[in-house]
């Protein structure tokens, strides 16, 4: 919790948004996260905002990417949902038809060309409007490559379209060098960069089970320069709290908002009270860590 008290007081002080006035093509600087702007504001000064999850793998992309979609659904909010993962390890695993699921996930065929996809995408989330929820997996690469090599920032900006890019890490320094070179030469524009810290990362580094247990293993990423810079550059910082439950809950075929709604699972009872206790007090430190971004994010 140390780190995550850390994160708050820094964002507080650091987080700057701004939204760009499309007709006189200047910067209005928004409320910060104390104030009541939010996602309806959001809406009356975009058609849309996509939100791209960007990320090495294994560091929680798909699982926050998730959670924001479950949250703007429960705000009221229609989703589209864009899985670029090379495999079906992504979003397609939460929604899939086959997974039970009538939810529509986008993704490209083994026919669709990656340049067609993605302008495909580009165009549902126009004439659909409202918020699309994008998991990058591997291809931010991809993404980048269309949009230099294309009209896509200008199109973005002509049909007021914002892009909030989200990107995940764990405890690799790494991630944060790749996070300082991919904003750098990003080939499309981001109205809104979010650091999304997740204690739920499988550790890159061997502390042995006593380290593991006495050691955040985010210390060293949250007090590093390399963060530092991109928070005052106006990033926003959030941190996810390590979930200890996804095996039990999957084995019941529940997922978190079950249980905060007291559904029963597969065996027809509820999950035991002190799993839901756990689960409730994991839920409420989610909840402040979007509450920091609530400017961006539901």
């Amino acid at each position: 919790m140390k780190s995550q008290d850390k994160l708050s007081k820094s964002q507080k002080t650091s987080d700057v948004c701004r939204i760009l006035d499309f007709e006189t093509d200047t910067a209005i600087k928004c409320p910060d996260h104390k104030s009541n702007f939010g996602l309806s504001e959001l809406l009356a000064a975009y058609t849309a905002v996509i939100y791209i999850f960007c990320g090495r793998g294994r560091v929680g992309k798909t699982f926050i990417a998730n959670l924001l979609i479950k949250r703007l659904r429960r705000a009221g909010h229609p989703v589209l949902i864009v899985d670029a993962e090379g495999s079906n390890d992504g979003l397609r695993a939460f929604y899939d038809e086959g997974n039970g699921s009538a939810d529509k996930v986008h993704h490209r065929s083994e026919q669709e060309e990656t340049r067609d996809f993605i302008r495909r995408m580009v165009d549902l989330v126009t004439i659909q409007r409202g918020f699309a929820v994008w998991d990058a997996g591997g291809n931010d690469r991809t993404l980048d490559d269309y949009a230099k090599s294309s009209r896509l920032r200008d199109y973005l900006k002509a049909k007021r379209i914002a892009v909030a890019v989200i990107y995940t890490f764990g405890d690799d320094l790494s991630d944060l060098s790749n996070i300082l070179t991919a904003d750098k030469d990003r080939g499309y524009e981001a109205q809104k960069i979010i650091l999304c810290a997740n204690a739920g990362a499988p550790p890159t580094k061997k502390y042995g089970v006593s380290g593991l247990r006495h050691r955040d293993p985010l210390a060293e990423v949250l007090s590093s320069p390399a963060l530092e810079q991109l928070v005052s550059g106006g990033a926003g910082l959030m941190t996810i709290p390590r979930f200890d439950f996804t095996d039990q809950l999957n084995a019941l075929d529940l997922d978190v908002f079950d249980v905060i709604d007291g559904k029963s699972g597969s065996t027809g009872e509820p999950i035991g009270p002190s799993t839901q206790y756990e689960i409730e007090e994991w839920w409420k430190e989610v909840e402040a860590a979007f509450a920091e971004q609530e400017a961006w994010l539901p």
